[in-house]
């Protein structure tokens, strides 16, 4: 039911706000999965999207990161591609094709930046996503300016609310994994 959904989002989402202002040397894409046929899925187009208009907004070059930890594509490879076919020119979009999980995400990019002179950068990742990658990055070494997206909380409910949905079900399901993630890297001390 939604309000289950809804209880398990919150604190997730909650944590870190849509900065009003945006400073930053770079913009940090996290994919956030893709099918085997090579298509995104819906977290990675919201993400993509999201780093997109940033970069509309302020020139700034973007890092995507995914490799193939599950499909036999990387995720920043498909993400580059759209970008290129949304106008963004190819040297204003760095890959990082190496990544199979977040605490990865956050070793590579620190490499990259490290050759680009990169110091602060926008970190955009789901709202579920956030508080792990914050974690992951900032130990890393990294100032981050996290961007939250593809918000799954709703807060409004009504009659249909109640009833159990596929949907909500799934949605419950990346929580609870999120939560799960948090605890591993927190008991094996990476966060």
């Amino acid at each position: 039911m939604e309000p289950v959904k809804d209880a398990l989002f919150y604190p997730l989402e909650t944590a870190y706000k849509t900065p009003k202002s945006i400073e930053g040397d770079a913009i940090v894409v996290l994919g956030g999965g893709v099918y085997n046929s090579g298509r995104l899925k819906a977290s990675s187009y919201k993400r993509l999207i999201t780093g997109f208009l940033l970069h509309k907004k302020t020139g700034l070059p973007i890092i995507l990161s995914g490799g193939a930890s599950i499909s036999t594509i990387p995720e920043a490879k498909i993400m580059k591609e759209l970008l290129k076919s949304f106008g963004v020119e190819e040297n204003k979009v760095i890959g990082e094709l190496r990544s199979r999980d977040t605490g990865e995400n956050a070793r590579y990019v620190k490499e990259i930046c490290k050759k680009l002179g990169c110091k602060k950068v926008i970190l955009v990742t789901s709202a579920f996503h956030m508080i792990r990658s914050v974690k992951l990055f900032e130990k890393a070494g990294f100032e981050i300016v996290p961007y939250p997206t593809d918000f799954k909380y709703e807060g409004r409910y009504n009659v249909y609310s109640f009833f159990p949905k596929y949907s909500v079900f799934y949605d419950s399901a990346i929580a609870i994994r999120e939560y799960i993630g948090l605890l591993f890297y927190k008991l094996t001390g990476r966060i």
